[in-house]
């Protein structure tokens, strides 16, 4: 089992941001993912996990971020969670110093 998968097998609620959809959805536009939009959501409400939406104080909180990077949907999704006191996995290259609650996987 990957790092990232015992990290959410282990949690007792997973999330799963609504800018992670959205990036989705750019790519499949974009021809880089090929996936049926409706079956992502789908897969989300399968699997249990929760969708909550980005919210004006997460916006807000993107502006206080250091530009370590520049890519908006990462920051939208690191500041949400540094905003929830959430743990953010991903296996993109976000980096870890915007906060100890990112987790690279």
């Amino acid at each position: 089992m990957t790092n990232g998968r015992r990290l959410i097998g282990d949690a007792q609620r997973v999330l799963v941001s609504s800018a992670s959809v959205r990036e989705c959805c750019v790519k499949i536009g974009l021809g880089r993912l090929d996936v049926d939009p409706a079956a992502v959501v789908a897969g989300i409400k399968g699997s249990g996990f929760d969708a909550p939406p980005i919210s004006p104080r997460h916006a807000l909180a993107t502006f206080g971020l250091p530009e370590l990077h520049k890519d908006p949907f990462d920051r939208t999704l690191i500041a949400q969670a540094v905003t929830e006191g959430l743990v953010l996995v991903t296996a993109d290259r976000v980096p870890e110093a915007y906060s100890a609650l990112v987790r690279r996987v």
